[in-house]
């Protein structure tokens, strides 16, 4: 990654529901480079999911470009967060 924000996407479609995406912190993104404030870039391990705000690749919410999973149990997800910003 060459230190560039994310422009792919700013908002996501998690759970059926549109949210605002969260930036990286105060410091350039150890994992994809996106700088301070900037948006990571797809697969990244540090990106938080807008909707329940744990870390995206494993927290349990479908992302709407998730493929299928058919072990996918909605009991497992996590609750959306009172820090969601719905789009």
């Amino acid at each position: 990654m060459d230190g560039r924000a994310c422009t792919w996407r700013p908002d996501a479609v998690v759970e059926g529901v549109r949210y605002k995406r969260i930036p990286s912190g105060e410091q350039p993104c150890h994992d994809c480079s996106a700088p301070a404030g900037g948006l990571h870039h797809p697969g990244c391990c540090e990106e938080r999911c807008p909707r329940c705000v744990g870390q995206a690749i494993g927290c349990g919410c479908r992302w709407e470009d998730d493929e299928p999973d058919p072990d996918f149990d909605p009991a497992d997800l996590n609750a959306e967060s009172p820090e969601a910003v719905r789009a």
